[in-house]
């Protein structure tokens, strides 16, 4: 029989019996290359351990913003499209920071202070170049400056209820009427910042392995309705300073022109055709908030043709979103 005992020298000492077929035993100690654990050391790697592994096996519950925390998140964005007038690229990054507390005079609904912080743009449209800077002096009276600079430190409010759901936006100015600026109106801000919402996790849970469905419906500027119907999988967990599960995902993507205007007549409306999207996104389990995640579009965009509006052109579209949560502190609540 081999038992370990913890001697107190320098070395963690192993006594072992042999039994030999004559009767005769001997007995041995061997010295191990690691030192001794005192008792009171176990107990408290025990104490640490436990509970992580115990996060590792449990479900994954609803990720979701807490009351009285304050989230800054980074997301990154990378748009190509071929054809057209030329190949064009846009690349955006922007820091969100945002304060979560509970919503006065509504009763069940919570609150998310939301402001920009940090906005880069480069976009290239054939030959054209055009950049912005938010923390380069003087950026904000380029071209791109004077659509994004006006929504920098600007706070508006996006109100949830008990279930996650966006029930509001309020507080964002309007950044006009081109093409780019619709991308960044309440709708387009608020996916941006609660891009965890959009997994439909059960309020029950998920174990790894298991799959599960969900369908969001977004907006991809006014008059315009996005469809995403997901196909989720808690593939596992990753345990680090805190358990992390891992959700991988794919989806099918369609758009549709509602209320925006006459598709025939409108000189904008678009269409996407054979949308497809994969990810991935890794759940902080213990802060019940994701800690980064990534996903890869591809479609063909039905649109005018620049040169000739009355025409309608095909552009094969490819898209990479990165977001990450950079920190979660405690802000106190709100009374």
């Amino acid at each position: 029989m081999i038992i370990l005992v913890p001697l107190g020298g320098k070395f963690l000492t192993t006594k072992f019996t042999i039994e030999f077929l004559g009767g005769k035993t001997r007995h041995h100690r061997l010295k191990s290359m690691f030192p001794p654990m005192k008792p009171f050391a176990l107990a408290l790697f025990g104490f640490f351990l436990i509970p992580i592994l115990s996060l590792a096996n449990d479900p994954l519950l609803p990720p979701t913003y807490q009351a009285g925390k304050e989230y800054v998140l980074q997301n990154t964005q990378r748009t190509e499209i071929a054809g057209g007038v030329g190949n064009q690229a846009i690349d955006l990054s922007l820091d969100i920071v945002v304060r979560c507390d509970r919503a006065k005079g509504r009763e069940g609904q919570r609150v998310l202070n939301t402001m920009v912080t940090r906005l880069k743009a480069d976009m290239k449209l054939g030959a054209l170049s055009m950049n912005y800077n938010s923390e380069e002096a003087g950026s904000e009276k380029t071209l791109l400056g004077q659509t994004f600079s006006t929504i920098l430190d600007q706070e508006f409010k996006i109100y949830l209820n008990e279930a996650d759901e966006v029930v509001e936006v309020e507080g964002l100015k309007d950044l006009g009427n081109n093409p780019l600026a619709q991308q960044f109106g309440p709708k387009q801000l608020s996916q941006m910042v609660i891009p965890q919402l959009n997994l439909g996790i059960p309020v029950a849970g998920v174990n790894i392995g298991e799959t599960w469905s969900n369908k969001v419906d977004g907006q991809f500027g006014p008059g315009t309705n996005l469809n995403v119907d997901y196909e989720l999988k808690y593939t596992g967990d990753e345990v680090a300073d805190d358990p992390h599960a891992i959700i991988e995902y794919s989806a099918n993507l369609a758009m549709q022109l509602t209320g925006g205007g006459d598709e025939k007549d409108s000189k904008m409306s678009l269409k996407i055709e054979d949308g497809k999207m994969t990810g991935s996104v890794a759940i902080n389990k213990k802060q019940r908030f994701p800690r980064n995640g990534t996903a890869n579009i591809t479609m063909t965009m039905e649109a005018p043709n620049p040169q000739n509006p009355s025409q309608r052109i095909d552009l094969p579209v490819k898209q990479t979103i990165e977001f990450k949560t950079l920190s979660v502190s405690r802000t106190g609540l709100l009374r």
